[in-house]
């Protein structure tokens, strides 16, 4: 792989992750410094792109589904990078920032370090003494013992707040004269409902509502994929898997071998 080619690689997913949710992902991931270096991600490819007559609609495509037009994008940024050494050098070194900001050290002082959310039960969580733990992630300490049970649930105020998203999604997309608002909006509803049964969710239920939303609209049912692959969705395994699948099916309509 050239140098130009994993560049335009790297920036178009890191710009692709921050439009889809508007850096929501971003943040919980890599934190807020990491998502304004992406946003500089983002102007720096808008600079050069929007106003081209050639490239402009690519961008604009890009911006309204960034999943199914990040090779397009890409092919063109490979090209740009390689015509322009100095744009390349400033996303590289945006790339190198990205990257050093995403990875952050946590000194536990000898305690215990929690990942994600967890809820104490029976006694108070001191590090080093022994304690009984309910939640989901990852207790890491020198205590003499300590019990962890991890649960599996979906949390309905972190799901509503995810699908919020899409649901704003719909309300601000154009009027199309195939596409009821209402018949999306109904559809979501159902996918929402189905996933917040966490391990009882229905997969094929899930998996046919997402067909059938991808083919009302491109747009909504990549938002959609995004909010489930989201990790403060907490939905069931067998889910992620037929969103990841979902998603993967996009991106392989819109490749070159599929033109």
């Amino acid at each position: 792989m050239s140098a130009h080619k994993a560049i335009a690689d790297d920036v178009v997913e890191v710009v692709g992750e921050l439009i889809i949710d508007d850096g929501e992902t971003v943040t919980q991931q890599h934190g807020a410094r990491a998502l304004t270096v992406a946003r500089d991600m983002e102007t720096e490819l808008a600079s050069c792109l929007a106003d081209d007559p050639a490239y402009g609609p690519i961008w604009r495509q890009f911006q309204a589904t960034p999943q199914q037009h990040a090779p397009a994008l890409a092919g063109v940024m490979q090209a740009l990078l390689s015509a322009d050494a100095a744009l390349a050098r400033r996303l590289d070194d945006l790339l190198d920032q990205y990257r050093q900001a995403s990875h952050t050290a946590i000194d536990t002082g000898g305690g215990a370090y929690v990942g994600h959310s967890v809820t104490v039960q029976g006694g108070s969580f001191v590090g080093r003494d022994s304690v009984q733990i309910t939640g989901d992630g990852n207790v890491i300490g020198d205590g003499s013992h300590a019990t962890v049970t991890k649960t599996q649930g979906v949390s309905g105020e972190a799901l509503a707040r995810l699908f919020d998203r899409v649901y704003r999604k719909i309300e601000s997309r154009p009027p199309d004269a195939d596409v009821d608002k209402a018949e999306l909006t109904e559809t979501v509803e159902k996918i929402q409902a189905e996933v917040a049964k966490g391990e009882e969710a229905n997969p094929n239920k899930v998996r046919r509502w997402l067909e059938t939303l991808g083919l009302m609209a491109d747009d909504i049912v990549e938002v959609t994929v995004a909010c489930l692959l989201n990790p403060a969705a907490g939905v069931a395994t067998v889910i992620r898997k037929v969103a990841e699948k979902a998603r993967k099916g996009g991106e392989e309509a819109t490749s070159p071998d599929h033109e």
